[in-house]
Parts: structure tokens; C-alpha cells; sequence
């Protein structure tokens, strides 16, 4: 059990060395290419131009390759982006709700027919120009769980940009499948911004691979419980977490064959994620729609490239305060398009999540759907 619960630790760990690596990077080198004074302005303008906000994660348009801002005429910030809707996995990160939803039916002779239904939804909009709101719901349910391993969810989450680092604060209600343990949990994370081979960008066009480090704290009350453990967390709670999220897809860049960046754009300081689009040489700078559960790496990925096969994965660790303790979660799906947003996925999730942090262990094969 201690050596399980090591392996399921090993984000927490992995997430705090990158957070304070790429922060201590980031700090100590400016930007390639970015002229010291442009950096010191903090107007919106010359941010716009040297330090970009990131684009929606949660979003998978594309960015295109564009021609460097001119320092010596700096454009006004980019307008609002419209607010969108995403369907996937679950709404806790870009990597979950990259993870198609799915719906699994299974059944033996003489047995009822089993299903599994893993689903969440996200709403993104812009907060000013560098930031953006999120609302989610999710479920995890169907007559494969018992009644308290499903899981219902939902999220108000708002998030900034303050180089070198996104901030994102939320207020998240969670309850078991027959809500009779119920918590409201409000918190406070943190991830770098660039500093790191692959944080958030493709670590080469050839090999199309990005991770993502998430640190931070919760504070949560519960409303109710018939948890038999429950003073694991009990009335007024504390959390510590960390996430790390990590996307791959096979085969080289299409965007690199065609003799395009695959990475940030031109223009954008190194680090930069991809998909901010800092302007052509004849138009204002604008970027991709921002967002939340995103709330830092943009896609590099091309059209074309979200066709392809792609494999996604979402490791988070707890530590319990209240009854001194740490549970771990992860959860993993390969999916292959089928077209019109469908998919053949393979998932397969291991360890305890809250409200209940009950063990749960599958894998199967089903249909994805993801938007």
C-alpha cells in the first residue's frame, strides 16, 4: 500500500520541482529575442507584444504562424473572445477534457446489461484580455459503479495571467452518486508559464508531446455525509493537490511537414505557449479564445493534427489534512477518431478521488465523443 500510494504521489512531487524550476527560469532569462525596456512596460500593448496571455487550453483551434510585432509600434490589446462551449472527459484539466466522453455497455448471458458513462462539459469565456471564466458540470456514473463510487460534479472557475505563472482560483461543489456525501471546496492553483521542454508546447515538430504542472491548496466544508471514515475530512477541511496532465500524439507534425511552426508563433518569447497569436505584419495582434481548466497551454496543434490518433492522461494527488494522509488518482484514455467528433477510446482510471475517495479500479473499451 505505501509503495501504491508513492506512485501516486509521484505528480505532487514532479509538479512542485517544475513549478519552481520553470518559475526560477523564467525569472533569470528574459525572453529570446525581447528587447529589455519592452519587457519592463506593463502596458497591454507591449504585453501583448513580448509576453502574451495564453490561449484557452480547452480549445483546439489552431494557431497560425505570423510575422514578429514590431516593438516600434505597439498594437492595442486584442478584444474579447467569444464565449464556447467544450465536451469531454471531465472539466478537471485540458488533459481530462481532451479525453473523449465515453459510454460503455457490457453484458453476460443471463446478466442485465451494464453501462459506464464518463461525461463533463465546459463553458469558456474571456476575462479581460488576459484571462478568462469557466463553468463545468461532470459525471461519472452508470449501473457498472457502485452507487458510491459515481461521481457528480460541477465548477465556477476564474483565472489570470501574471508572468511568469497563471493563477486560477475555483469554487467546486462535489457529491457521490446517491449525494449522500456532499462537499463544497473553494481553492487556489497555480502553473508556470514556459522554462521547461514541452510545458505546453510540442517538445519537437517530430515528437508531439506536452505536459502541464498544476500546484496548489483547498479549503472545503461538508454539507453532508454517511461516510463511515468521515473524519478524513470532516466540517471545515484542508487539501493540498497537485496535478500534472500530459497530451501525446503520434507521428510527426503535420503544420512541420508543411514547413510551419509547430510550436509557439513568431513573435511570442520563448516559453510562450503555443497558440497566442500576437499579430501578422498587417493586422492588430489577436490571440485564440481564452479558458479555463485550460487556463495555460495552448494548442499547437493543427486541423489536421485533431484527426489523428492521441493519447491524454491526468494524474492528481491529495494530501489530507485534517486526518494526515495522501490518495492519488489516474485517469488515461487513447482515442482514435472516427469523425463528426466520435471516437474509439480506451480508458482506464486507478486510485481514490474525492468526495469519498473510495478505490476504483477499470479499464475498457468504448464510444468517445468529444467537442
Amino acid at each position: 500500500m505505501t509503495r501504491v500510494r508513492a506512485m501516486l504521489l509521484l505528480p505532487l512531487w514532479v509538479a512542485a520541482g517544475a513549478l519552481a524550476t520553470a518559475a526560477a527560469a523564467a525569472r533569470a532569462a528574459p525572453a529570446a529575442g525581447a528587447a529589455p525596456a519592452a519587457r519592463a512596460s506593463t502596458s497591454p500593448a507591449a504585453l501583448v507584444s513580448t509576453s502574451p496571455a495564453p490561449a484557452s487550453l480547452a480549445s483546439a483551434s489552431p494557431a497560425p504562424t505570423s510575422a514578429p510585432v514590431s516593438a516600434a509600434s505597439p498594437q492595442p490589446p486584442a478584444p474579447p473572445a467569444p464565449w464556447q462551449l467544450h465536451f469531454g472527459h471531465s472539466y478537471s484539466s485540458v488533459s481530462a477534457l481532451r479525453q473523449p466522453a465515453t459510454f460503455v455497455v457490457s453484458a453476460d448471458l443471463g446478466r442485465p446489461a451494464l453501462t459506464q458513462l464518463d461525461v463533463g462539459m465546459l463553458i469558456e469565456g474571456p476575462w479581460q484580455w488576459n484571462g478568462g471564466f469557466d463553468f463545468g458540470v461532470r459525471a461519472s456514473a452508470g449501473s457498472a459503479r457502485r452507487q458510491s463510487q459515481r461521481v457528480y460534479g460541477s465548477i465556477l472557475r476564474a483565472w489570470k495571467h501574471y508572468d511568469p505563472v497563471i493563477v486560477a482560483t475555483s469554487g467546486e461543489y462535489e457529491a457521490d452518486g446517491g449525494f449522500d456525501v456532499q462537499k463544497g471546496v473553494i481553492g487556489t492553483e497555480v502553473t508556470p508559464v514556459g522554462g521547461l521542454p514541452g510545458l505546453g508546447v510540442w517538445m519537437r515538430p517530430s515528437f508531439r508531446l506536452r505536459w502541464r504542472p498544476w500546484i496548489g491548496v483547498n479549503y472545503g466544508n461538508v454539507f453532508s455525509t454517511d461516510d463511515p471514515d468521515a473524519d478524513r475530512e470532516a466540517s471545515g477541511f484542508w487539501r493540498g493537490l497537485a496535478r500534472l496532465e500530459l497530451h501525446f500524439v503520434p507521428g510527426r507534425s503535420n503544420a512541420a511537414a508543411a514547413g510551419t511552426s509547430g510550436s509557439a508563433p513568431a513573435g511570442a518569447p520563448a516559453g510562450a505557449p503555443a497558440g497566442v497569436r500576437t499579430g501578422a505584419a498587417t493586422s492588430a495582434p489577436t490571440r485564440t479564445p481564452t479558458g479555463a481548466a485550460s487556463a495555460a497551454v495552448a494548442s499547437s496543434t493543427t486541423a489536421s493534427d485533431r484527426d489523428e490518433a492521441s493519447f491524454d492522461l491526468e494524474a492528481t494527488g491529495w494530501l489530507l489534512f485534517d486526518d494526515p494522509s495522501s490518495e492519488g488518482y489516474v485517469k488515461a484514455a487513447l482515442a482514435v477518431p472516427l469523425g463528426s467528433g466520435l471516437s474509439l477510446a480506451a480508458s482506464a482510471e486507478v486510485g481514490r478521488q474525492p468526495p469519498r475517495f473510495e478505490l476504483t479500479r477499470r479499464i475498457g473499451i468504448g464510444l468517445g465523443f468529444s467537442y
